[in-house]
Parts: structure tokens; sequence; C-alpha cells
């Protein structure tokens, strides 16, 4: 089994303090110091944050740079932008449109735009927003590479490990793990099925 990755979840505020930061790259590393030891290898270390209109960000693109920088600073590879909540109709739609400006300017950062909900249905005002996004990050990072950066959602809920879908609920930090166990499953179903046939 691999650990993809330790992901940490902050609720973080404009302008950035990173206190907060520096305190999650102190539990990376010591977690990837206690996983080593166990021989479990972390590929990864992400942060994730509330929805990003929550923070209110003077500057989207200002504040994905400074995140990016403090992040950097303290041995997370990667960050996700709150997940825009754009699953109710009445959503203010035009956040979404500041996400390619944010992409483009940063090479790790991440953002997604939840579109759909049990809860609330299909936004779909929300849906056209995020082609927007995603066309023009088709037309500015070569390769498809912005839109592995970005994602549109439907019934994610918070603290998810994997991005771009990761974003966090509450105040309180908390952290999650994203596992590599396809081989694990496997060797346990094989396991089962022995134990089955005897």
């Amino acid at each position: 089994m691999n650990i993809r990755s330790v992901t940490g979840f902050l609720s973080l505020a404009d302008p950035l303090d990173d206190a907060p930061i520096r305190a999650l790259g102190d539990l990376v590393r010591a977690a990837r110091d206690e996983f080593a030891r166990a021989r479990f290898p972390v590929q990864t270390a992400r942060l994730a944050t509330q929805p990003f209109p929550e923070i209110a960000p003077t500057d989207l693109k200002q504040f994905a740079r400074d995140l990016e920088a403090a992040c950097k600073a303290n041995g997370i590879d990667y960050a996700a932008l709150g997940a825009v909540r754009a699953d109710h109709r009445l959503a203010p739609l035009d956040v979404i449109d500041d996400i390619p400006g944010a992409l483009i300017a940063t090479e790790n950062i991440f953002a997604s735009a939840q579109i759909a909900s049990h809860e609330a249905g299909i936004n779909l005002g929300a849906i056209l927003a995020t082609a927007r996004v995603m066309r023009a990050l088709a037309d500015a990072i070569p390769a498809g590479f912005g839109n592995f950066r970005f994602a549109a959602l439907a019934n994610c809920p918070p603290h998810s490990p994997f991005f771009p879908v990761a974003y966090h609920h509450g105040n309180a930090p908390a952290f999650a793990l994203a596992v590599e166990g396809a081989p694990l499953a496997v060797e346990a179903s094989a396991i089962q099925f022995s134990i089955s046939r005897h």
C-alpha cells in the first residue's frame, strides 16, 4: 500500500496567515517520518481550504500565489482553493469566473466548483460557468494540465483527500490520507476467496 497523500484541511483568511500552514507542515513532516518507519512512503503533502468565497480574498490570483508560496516554504506540495458551492440556483456564479486567473498564475494550486448535490439538485448556470473555466484553462495551459487542476463536482462531501475535489468544512483543522490500496484490496479478495473454498 502506498500513501498517495497526507491532506490537511484548514480554514484560512485573507490576508493569509501562514501560522496554520506552518503547523500543517510540522504535522506532515512527522507523518512522513512515522510512515517511513512503517515502510509506507508518503508521495505528496496537500492542503485544502474552505470554499474560497468564504475566504473572500480581495484578489484571488494574489491569494493563490501567496498560498502556493506558503505551502512551498512549509513542505506542502499542492493546495486546493476550496470548492465554490454553486449547486443551488441562487449561488453567485461570478466567483467561478475568477478561477482560471488563479490557476494560470500558479503551478500547484487546484480549484473546483460544486455544480450539483442531492440536497439542491443541479445548477445549469454553474455547469455553464464551469464549462467556461475548463475552456479557458484548456486554451491557456498546454497539454490539458490546467484542467488536471480543476473539477466540476457533484455530490462530493468535504474532507476527501483527493485533488482537485478536496475542500474543508468547519473551523477545526483536519487531515485525511489518500491511499493507493489496489494491491491490498486484491490480496484481501484472494484471502477471502481462499477461505470461502475451505
